[in-house]
């Protein structure tokens, strides 16, 4: 990879991914008590990997230097990370998930998330997944290319609390509903959305 290739890594303590150069992931883990930082510009890519979130997870695009969650196939950003020319392009489900474990948050300004979500033996699994007691933000950002959903939380069975709060954002592109934040048992959903956009979604656009 023409990359710093971060493989199966656990970023424990306080980990910072900035702008110098993409990196590629592969199943990487930020554990409890740990934050992983990603600054203004970083480009982060993909393949076939899940990001595990234990801890917490604060991305910090700029409106001209925005961060690029994506596909390792997408040399529209950061170049032919994979090395392959012409000869691959990104699509729908090329990586897995973020994933966020219970009592988790994740923080996401002027993030470009794409191409993430898959679809395995009947189930589709969403790109952003939190599905216990979790709170995700979103300003100005995109989860887009999605094979699932674009975002679902709170699929515990077992009571929980979920936090959902989206600015300015876009949802646009996913193969299944954008956003799913359908209400479980016990649980409590605490749902914010103003001025953002969801838009050529396959399914349902926000089903709560």
């Amino acid at each position: 990879y023409n990359a710093i290739y971060l493989s199966g890594n656990t970023l424990a303590g306080s980990s910072v991914l900035n702008a110098n150069i993409p990196y590629v992931l592969s199943n990487n883990t930020i554990p409890a008590g740990s934050q992983l930082n990603i600054l203004a510009g970083a480009v982060l890519k993909l393949s076939s990997s899940t990001l595990t979130n234990n801890g917490t997870l604060v991305s910090q695009g700029t409106a001209t230097n925005p961060v690029y969650i994506t596909s390792v196939k997408d040399d529209s950003i950061g170049g032919d990370t994979n090395g392959d020319g012409s000869a691959t392009s990104p699509a729908p489900g090329d990586w897995r998930q973020i994933v966020l474990g219970d009592g988790t948050s994740a923080t996401f300004d002027h993030t470009m998330i794409r191409y993430g979500g898959y679809y395995y033996d009947g189930v589709y699994y969403p790109c952003i997944s939190a599905p216990y007691n979790s709170t995700i933000t979103l300003r100005d950002s995109e989860v887009s290319y999605s094979r699932a959903q674009g975002i679902s939380m709170n699929s515990s069975t077992t009571a929980y609390t979920a936090n959902l709060t989206i600015e300015r954002s876009t949802f646009a592109n996913n193969t299944q509903v954008g956003i799913y934040m359908y209400k479980y048992g016990t649980g409590i959903n605490n749902f914010s959305m103003v001025d953002s956009v969801i838009h050529q979604n396959n399914s349902i656009g926000v089903y709560i």
